[in-house]
Order: C-alpha cells, then structure tokens, then sequence
C-alpha cells in the first residue's frame, strides 16, 4: 500500500485527491494559521498594555491615593489569564512546557530542575561578571558596601518580581511569540477548536521568536536604559535556555541573583515606568508598606 505524500498527511486529506482538493486544504489550514497568528499576537498586545498602564498611569494614582479596586482587580484578573485562562483553557498547553510542575509539588517542574539550574546557573555567574565588570568600566558603584543581610533581604524581595518575569516572558510570551513566528508548514498552532494540529514543539529555539521576545521583554524596563541593555542580554540568553530546558523556577532565581547584583553591587535602580522617570516608589512598594521598617533605608525598592 502507498504511503501518504507530507502534504495530505498533514492536512488529514484522503490519500488519493486533486489538485483541487490540496489547494483548498491548504488555503483552508492557511486561513487558520493566520488566525491563530493574530489570536496570539493579540494576548501579547493586550497584556503589555495593562503593563504599560499599570506601570505609567495606575502607580502614580496608587502612590498618591493609596490601593484602588480597578488597578488591583485588573492585576489580578491579567495574572488569572495568562497563568490558567489561556494556556490551560485556551491553548491546553502543559506544565512541562510551561516550565512549571504539578500543584502538588508547588508548580515547581522537578523532572528538569537541576540540569537547568546547572544551565541557568552557568548564564547567572556569566552576568555576574559582565554586571561586575562593566559597572567597573562605566564607575558605577561604589561595590560591596551592604551586608550579607542586606544582600539576603533584597534578593527575597526582588525574587517575586523576577518569578512573575520570566513567568511572563517565557512561561507565556515566548510560547505566544513561537506560534507567531512558527513556519506556514507547522500548521496552525493551538487556535481554539481548530482541530489542527501544529508541529510545534517546546523544545524548538526559534530564534526570530526569541529575538521578538526579547525586544518587548526589554521596553517593558522603560526608561531605566541600564536595564534595558541587560534584559537584551538576558532576554536572548534566557530565551535560548528556556526553549530548551523549561524551569521557571531555574530562571527567576537566576533573575533574581542578577537583579540583586546590579542594585547592591553597582548602585542601579531596578524600577521602571513612573517609578523610575519621577523617584517615587514602585508599586510593589505600595502595596507592601509594612516591608518600609524591615527594609530601613538600606536600598530602593
């Protein structure tokens, strides 16, 4: 017996059909990787927009009015969408290739947890000493000047932000910007009751998806131009090591380490949006007030 030509084994045509018949089956599964496209572009745009609401807009009001029902309740109802709404319900993505484990085991992916703790931790000591390094060269500093205390607190404070990044950028983004930039032939991937099925795995690097990723990952530290120029750097090198081995948990602690270095170490600012343009504190900030008198003056946050 034959054996189905790559096209209509694809598409799911009968193995024997016209010209006719292949033609409007790839029109058809064209139509439908746009669709899907646009779908995913569309989550992108509309999530960075509460962002850059949030960041810009909502934290001027909530530092000078206190917490407000609108900016909480639309924090909260983004953060439900992108961690179940569409991965789960939408585009019935899995754990695994979301970098996170089972909710019995916290969320936290252990099958991979130590060779991409081994990898990510090889990329934290690299930015180490590009931080260290370039901070020397540009006189930022002075270095060194807390205690092991200060560096402990700050790195368990800045932690969460660092988990909700890269959760963000390459639990969700970077999967998103995959189906964006994936080749016409994958098909489309993961559109909402298609009956398609995409050739996309998690495993694939994409690199025009990690390159998108990593530009928007980096206007999203507007106007802190020295973070900016680190979340390029990071951006492609945790974009890279993601797609190949998903641990969110492996990433932000990296993250973190990081972001710990930069702001004790060199003295950098770590906030972004309103909260960096005019001094004032950020919204985290604001919304744990009673962190102030654990803190004592020894860092910005």
């Amino acid at each position: 017996m034959p054996r189905p030509d790559n096209k209509t084994a694809i598409l799911g045509l009968p193995w024997r059909c016209g010209p006719q018949q292949i033609t409007a089956a790839w029109l058809a599964a064209g139509s439908r990787l746009t669709a899907s496209r646009l779908f995913h572009l569309a989550e992108i745009i509309a999530v960075s927009a509460i962002f850059f609401w949030m960041a810009w807009i909502a934290t001027p009001m909530l530092v000078t009015g206190g917490p407000r029902l609108f900016p909480l309740g639309l924090t909260l109802l983004t953060i439900i969408y992108v961690a179940y709404v569409s991965p789960v319900l939408i585009h019935r993505e899995t754990l695994t290739s979301r970098g996170i484990g089972p909710a019995a085991d916290l969320f936290i992916r252990k099958d991979n947890l130590a060779e991409a703790g081994r990898i990510f931790g090889a990329g934290t000591l690299g930015g180490i000493v590009l931080i260290l390094s370039g901070g020397y060269l540009l006189g930022y500093g002075p270095w060194f000047d807390f205690s092991s205390q200060t560096f402990f607190l700050r790195f368990f404070l800045y932690f969460p932000s660092a988990f909700f990044q890269d959760g963000l950028f390459f639990s969700f983004f970077l999967r998103r910007w995959q189906a964006v930039c994936q080749p016409a032939e994958a098909g489309a991937v993961s559109w909402p009751r298609s009956g398609v099925v995409g050739k996309l795995r998690a495993t694939d690097p994409g690199w025009l998806a990690i390159v998108a990723n990593t530009l928007v990952f980096s206007l999203y530290h507007l106007p802190n131009r020295p973070v900016m120029g680190l979340a390029l750097i990071l951006g492609i090198v945790w974009g890279r090591i993601f797609s190949r081995r998903p641990n969110v948990l492996a990433a932000a602690l990296g993250h973190a380490v990081l972001g710990t270095v930069l702001h004790l170490c060199c003295k950098v600012s770590t906030k972004v949006g309103s909260a960096y343009a005019s001094g004032h504190k950020g919204f985290y900030a604001v919304l744990c007030p009673f962190l102030e008198s654990l803190i004592s003056g020894r860092f910005q946050w």
